[in-house]
Protein backbone atom coordinates (compact mmCIF):
# COMPACT_ATOMS: atom_id res chain seq x y z
CA UNK A 1 0.00 0.00 0.00
CA UNK A 2 1.01 3.46 -0.60
CA UNK A 3 1.18 6.00 2.08
CA UNK A 4 3.71 8.65 1.18
CA UNK A 5 5.11 9.44 -2.30
CA UNK A 6 7.89 11.80 -2.33
CA UNK A 7 9.91 12.80 -6.02
CA UNK A 8 11.84 16.17 -6.80
CA UNK A 9 13.51 17.55 -10.49
CA UNK A 10 10.68 15.27 -12.72
CA UNK A 11 9.63 17.21 -15.60
CA UNK A 12 7.67 19.78 -14.58
CA UNK A 13 8.16 19.37 -10.52
CA UNK A 14 11.65 20.88 -9.70
CA UNK A 15 11.08 21.79 -5.78
CA UNK A 16 10.54 18.64 -3.89
CA UNK A 17 6.92 17.47 -3.62
CA UNK A 18 5.05 14.63 -1.40
CA UNK A 19 1.47 12.79 -2.43
CA UNK A 20 0.43 11.49 1.34
CA UNK A 21 -2.09 8.83 1.73
CA UNK A 22 -2.40 10.11 5.21
CA UNK A 23 -5.65 11.65 6.71
CA UNK A 24 -6.20 14.70 8.52
CA UNK A 25 -8.16 15.32 11.46
CA UNK A 26 -11.57 15.56 9.98
CA UNK A 27 -14.08 12.69 11.76
CA UNK A 28 -16.56 13.53 9.05
CA UNK A 29 -15.33 10.05 7.09
CA UNK A 30 -12.99 8.10 9.95
CA UNK A 31 -15.29 4.97 9.53
CA UNK A 32 -13.90 4.40 6.34
CA UNK A 33 -10.33 4.98 7.13
CA UNK A 34 -7.67 2.61 7.18
CA UNK A 35 -5.71 1.71 9.99
CA UNK A 36 -2.13 1.77 9.36
CA UNK A 37 1.02 1.60 11.59
CA UNK A 38 2.00 4.13 14.19
CA UNK A 39 -1.85 5.15 14.76
CA UNK A 40 -1.94 6.44 11.16
CA UNK A 41 -4.86 6.84 9.24
CA UNK A 42 -5.32 6.08 5.35
CA UNK A 43 -7.37 7.05 3.04
CA UNK A 44 -8.79 4.31 0.60
CA UNK A 45 -8.87 6.74 -2.01
CA UNK A 46 -7.53 9.94 -3.22
CA UNK A 47 -8.41 12.47 -6.27
CA UNK A 48 -6.06 14.73 -8.05
CA UNK A 49 -7.95 17.83 -9.73
CA UNK A 50 -6.22 21.22 -10.49
CA UNK A 51 -6.14 23.39 -13.69
CA UNK A 52 -4.72 22.65 -17.22
CA UNK A 53 -1.14 22.64 -17.28
CA UNK A 54 -1.09 21.76 -13.39
CA UNK A 55 1.43 18.79 -13.24
CA UNK A 56 -1.67 15.96 -12.42
CA UNK A 57 -0.40 13.89 -15.56
CA UNK A 58 3.28 14.58 -14.17
CA UNK A 59 1.95 13.30 -10.85
CA UNK A 60 0.98 10.45 -12.64
CA UNK A 61 4.10 9.49 -14.87
CA UNK A 62 6.33 9.94 -11.31
CA UNK A 63 4.03 7.37 -9.90
CA UNK A 64 4.74 4.81 -12.77
CA UNK A 65 8.28 5.07 -12.20
CA UNK A 66 7.73 3.20 -9.44
CA UNK A 67 9.55 -0.13 -9.49
CA UNK A 68 7.26 -3.05 -9.53
CA UNK A 69 7.17 -4.93 -6.17
CA UNK A 70 7.94 -8.22 -7.55
CA UNK A 71 11.30 -6.68 -9.01
CA UNK A 72 11.92 -5.74 -5.70
CA UNK A 73 14.52 -8.05 -3.30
Amino acid sequence: MLCQFTFSNYRSFRDEMTFSMQATQMKEFSESLIPGGDSQRLLPVAAVYGPNAGGKTNLYRALEQLPDRKSVV
